[in-house]
């Protein structure tokens, strides 16, 4: 469990570190671990409010999930997608 603490806009690289980005997002006062990551942030009635994807290096109690808002923003730029086949699944051993 976690409560919101606020939203922010929040200025970061992005996924390859080429450059910077803004982002809304809540910060949050509960525990985000390892793997957490893309996970949804629901409230009690069961909506999603948001992804988790980090946690405050400097404070345990603090991580941040991308708003609701800020996904569908993202989405709409990538557009329609054509789907990929998700292929065979093999054994790892």
């Amino acid at each position: 469990p976690g409560r919101v603490r606020e939203v922010i806009k929040l200025n970061g690289p992005d996924i390859y570190r080429s450059t910077t980005v803004t982002r809304e997002v809540y910060t949050i006062r509960g525990t985000v671990r390892q793997g957490n990551s893309g996970g949804p942030m629901i409230n009690r009635q069961g909506q999603v409010l948001g992804v988790v994807f980090g946690a405050a290096v400097d404070d345990v109690d603090t991580g941040f999930v991308l708003t609701a808002q800020e996904v569908a923003r993202q989405m709409a730029k990538v557009g329609n997608v054509a789907r990929v086949p998700t292929g065979t699944c093999i054994s790892a051993g």
